[in-house]
């Protein structure tokens, strides 16, 4: 599968999902009670028992450990899971995707069913992995051990390694919820991010980045540029993830550099239910960056 390069965003709309829903077994299986209900951010009915609903208060970081937590099937049972999936993704009309990592997918752990489905030539959708770092404050370790052992583009036309992210570091990381308040990130993150990006540009692996708004991704610009000015940026292919409230300035820096934007046609729906407080920063679709992927 191969993005196109487009000149005008979607105007279809997606659904936000803001939570994540489990089987009435789940709670029991994950330990939730009424006492961790409202640590956990869930709700409850009336008489205070866990229902299984996840809030994303104040990010989806709740979704992906408690994702974790729950029991894993045998091997040979997520196998055979795996490729009914595939299935149902053939009948919808899906042939290939781009999988941009996930909070708790680990490499090459988490990787092994669909590395064995790809081996034994029974993939049904083509798949383009990054690979997304997992650990608070060893995000360097990870992209080094990673560019040790894996070279971008490597495997073939149905699993192939398409470089990092959209996790870089996580000191880097906002959240696009416009219901939650916009997170400040910290001052680490031009010193972690320089890390892990000297690293990808040296073993010339593309990347993409979570950034949802342009007070993260002007930030993130300057280490970009500091890194462009002794080891050039030029021919490799890199984009910002949703960048809802881009700046026209930040649109001409990433031009410049060569980078992209991967659109999301979630971004109608977004601007549609930011409060009042966040108007200013609805989300609008670039107009000046020289490309723009379209992504559901």
């Amino acid at each position: 599968m191969r993005w196109r390069p487009i000149r005008r965003c979607s105007s279809c709309t997606s659904t936000i999902v803001r939570f994540l829903t489990q089987p009435p077994c789940a709670p029991s299986a994950i330990q939730r009670t009424r006492r961790t209900r409202r640590a956990a951010r869930s709700s409850a009915t009336r008489t205070g028992e866990p229902t299984g609903l996840l809030l994303a208060k104040p990010n989806a970081t709740i979704l992906y450990a408690t994702l974790a937590k729950g029991p894993k099937l045998p091997f040979d049972y997520q196998v055979n899971s795996t490729r009914h999936f595939m299935r149902e993704l053939n009948r919808l009309g899906v042939t290939g995707a781009l999988d941009a990592g996930g909070g708790n997918q680990n490499y090459p752990e988490d990787y092994q069913v669909i590395q064995q489905l790809a081996d034994a030539g029974q993939l049904t959708v083509r798949l383009a992995y990054n690979l997304f770092t997992q650990k608070p404050k060893q995000e360097k370790e990870d992209f080094l051990n990673w560019a040790a052992h894996s070279k971008y583009q490597q495997g073939d036309d149905y699993f192939r390694h398409n470089g990092a992210g959209e996790m870089l570091t996580f000191s880097a990381a906002d959240f696009e919820d416009f219901r939650q308040p916009r997170p400040d990130m910290p001052a680490s993150m031009e010193d972690d991010l320089e890390g892990v990006i000297r690293i990808l540009v040296q073993n010339r692996w593309p990347w993409r980045m979570h950034a949802t708004y342009d007070e993260t991704i002007s930030r993130a610009l300057d280490v970009f540029e500091k890194v462009n000015q002794d080891t050039p940026l030029t021919g490799l292919n890199w984009f910002f993830d949703h960048a809802e409230t881009i700046s026209d300035k930040s649109i001409d820096r990433i031009a410049a550099l060569g980078g992209g934007i991967g659109c999301s046609t979630a971004w109608p729906t977004r601007a549609s239910i930011s409060s009042s407080a966040t108007a200013r920063r609805r989300p609008r679709l670039p107009r000046r960056s020289p490309r723009c992927w379209i992504a559901a």
